[in-house]
């Protein structure tokens, strides 16, 4: 159970325009159905399923979850599963899986889970084109968020093409705040204690916010424009791994955020929410990073680091 202070900060994340979901980390697949349920009941509005879950457990989910999905006109209610990592590299692999685990699920709520790897992209384009729901994951920098988006692009394109209706084609990109603040923080060695305190636990939301940025001005493009005009649904975001903390930096509209019942219960103690704290919140992003910057701390290559370290096979983007 969560507290009724924890469920009125659900309810405030909802308010402005952030779908609360149950993080994959929040249990094991062996008590996950018990757990979504009891968050469903809580206020919970999406699930990222851990690998493993079965496709009864994940039909039931996207059943139990299907009323906020069609009252929101699909901003709610949906479930992001996991495909095998085993075809991160392998676009045609992550198609058929991708494919597969429709048929066998036959819920339009469901997303697959796809690393943004050069052949992961190829299949985020793919899947879309044929009317599959992606969640693209393992993104770490504003350039790398850029190439997902022109695969969505890419790929509704393809589905209008083939007369899809576009409506209900979801793409959500996951960031994952805690894994760029741990890359960044493990580098603050050799930087004086007194800036390395100051820059600790920063960088994760500096880079969200360039990236809900890229997204906005994504939005204002003559291409997506006319996507939009054929029913095409905008892209969202999922903040992924925030601690307590980052909650209320990371408030923005058309978003998704990955929680924990304990985090979100330290953040009824340790954060006060402040609306929307995303929309141009740019420029204080761009000044952290280039501090960052003037202390040695290269994201180019901290991104480079996690692709290396997150997906080993391939060159990262």
């Amino acid at each position: 159970m969560i507290s009724q202070a924890a469920a009125a900060v659900l309810k405030q994340l909802v308010n402005e325009g952030v779908s609360p979901w149950l993080s994959e980390w929040a249990c094991t697949d062996n008590d996950w159905d018990a757990a979504r349920c009891l968050a469903e009941r809580q206020g919970f509005l999406g699930h990222f399923a851990p690998a493993g879950v079965p496709h009864p457990a994940l039909r039931a989910a996207c059943d139990s979850l299907s009323p906020a999905f069609e009252e929101s006109g699909g901003r709610h209610g949906q479930v992001s599963a996991s495909l095998s990592p085993a075809s991160a590299h392998d676009a045609f692999a992550f198609v058929v899986e991708a494919a597969a685990l429709q048929r066998a699920v036959q819920r339009p709520n469901m997303l697959v889970r796809i690393p943004a790897t050069q052949a992961g992209l190829a299949a985020v384009s793919a899947c879309v084109a044929r009317g599959i729901g992606v969640d693209a994951t393992l993104i770490f920098s504003v350039g790398h968020y850029g190439r997902v988006l022109s695969a969505y692009m890419d790929g509704l394109d393809l589905a209008l093409a083939n007369g899809l209706p576009l409506e209900r084609i979801t793409l959500l990109a996951s960031f994952p705040i805690g894994l760029i603040d741990e890359e960044v923080n493990s580098r603050l060695e050799s930087v004086p204690a007194d800036v390395a305190d100051q820059l600790r636990d920063t960088a994760g939301v500096a880079v969200a916010q360039l990236i809900y940025r890229a997204r906005e001005e994504r939005l204002n493009s003559t291409w997506w424009r006319v996507l939009r005009s054929a029913g095409a649904a905008a892209p969202r975001l999922a903040w992924i791994g925030a601690g307590p903390g980052h909650v209320g930096a990371l408030v923005g509209s058309n978003s998704v955020l990955s929680l924990a019942v304990d985090i979100l219960e330290n953040v009824v103690t340790d954060n006060v929410l402040h609306g929307d704290t995303l929309l141009n919140a740019h420029a204080q992003g761009r000044s952290t990073l280039e501090l960052l910057g003037s202390h040695g701390i290269d994201m180019d290559v901290v991104a480079e680091a996690l692709g290396k370290r997150t997906c080993p096979v391939e060159q990262p983007l």
